[in-house]
């Protein structure tokens, strides 16, 4: 059963999630000269002399050719501004031939010397790259010889890009990549904390209707079964509510009330599973409080028909429920 809501809550989400990842294909880069993130188009700059000759080759893909004569460029003696723009064509070389640890470990060079510039910010971006490429399954040759799934890395990536850029909207795409990750992947407490963060520590108004409904939705993937604790079914009931009180018109309001009366179903059943193990240790009076407990809470549900017969098979009289 819980592998059966967990698929259809996946299938439910996945439309708009697909949605809001075209969305966020843009590409934006810190403009230096403005101290803002804009379109990259209307920030990238030809080069000249040695750079120039290197992004030409870069144009032309020949990638290989470029990385020898930055190779060379950065071994002279240079300016900041050179310096960086070779680092950052240097590291582009690595990234579109699709060799993402060296990129990785390029691009990292950058943020780590030259904080607060546009090829910091340029940087930033490509690792953002590099990690989705990584969560979705790219793999990283390690000694050169053998590919190895790299999501961990991408994660540690993904934290690097939220300290290194707070109070820029690439933070908050980073965390909300990590809370996707964290949800596709099943991991569904580390995806509700997370869609929370977004919620709460980026105050997010881009993506706030999205965290709502995703940590609801995690929150109630998260519960194992009827014999443990009803903790994700308490906080998933809270957080669809919550979702309904803020949007009220939204589309998915049919299908929120469904999943409510669901969880309401499997909280009455995991107290009716309570009352039965008691019954079966012979506890007659603990089984008949749960019994109760199922008919008082969820009267409308098929386990409060099914308590009823089980304290009538006890001896109890069923309503006496009203004076306990």
């Amino acid at each position: 059963m819980r592998r059966i809501i967990t698929f259809f809550i996946l299938i439910a989400v996945v439309c708009w999630n697909q949605t809001l990842n075209a969305q966020q294909e843009e590409r934006y880069i810190f403009d230096q000269t403005t101290h803002k993130w804009l379109p990259a188009e209307q920030v990238e700059k030809p080069y000249e002399g040695m750079l120039g000759q290197a992004q030409e080759l870069i144009t032309h893909r020949k990638y290989r050719k470029a990385e020898h004569i930055l190779k060379k460029f950065l071994k002279q003696q240079l300016d900041d501004n050179d310096r960086r723009a070779a680092m950052l064509l240097y590291a582009n070389c690595a990234f579109l031939r699709g060799r993402y640890a060296k990129a990785h470990k390029r691009y990292t060079q950058i943020i780590n010397m030259y904080p607060n510039t546009r090829e910091f910010a340029i940087a930033l971006r490509r690792e953002l790259d590099i990690a989705r490429a990584w969560l979705a399954g790219k793999k990283q040759r390690v000694l050169g010889i053998f590919l190895m799934g790299a999501q961990d890395e991408a994660l540690d990536i993904l934290s690097m890009i939220e300290q290194n850029a707070v109070g820029h909207r690439i933070a908050e795409v980073a965390l909300r990549e990590k809370a996707d990750y964290f949800f596709r992947t099943g991991q569904f407490e580390l995806a509700e904390m997370s869609y929370r963060r977004l919620i709460k520590e980026y105050h997010s108004k881009r993506y706030r209707k999205y965290a709502m409904y995703r940590s609801a939705a995690s929150a109630l993937a998260s519960f194992p079964g009827t014999a443990f604790d009803d903790t994700p079914l308490i906080e998933a009931t809270e957080l669809y509510q919550e979702y309904l009180e803020n949007f009220p018109n939204d589309s998915k309001k049919p299908e929120i009330k469904t999943i409510l009366e669901q969880i309401k179903d499997r909280r009455a059943h995991k107290d009716f599973d309570i009352g039965k193990f008691y019954e079966r240790i012979r506890r007659a009076d603990a089984a008949a409080y749960y019994f109760r407990v199922v008919i008082k809470k969820w009267p409308d549900t098929l386990w409060a028909e099914r308590a009823r017969a089980e304290l009538e098979h006890l001896g109890f009289d069923v309503e006496e429920q009203n004076n306990s």
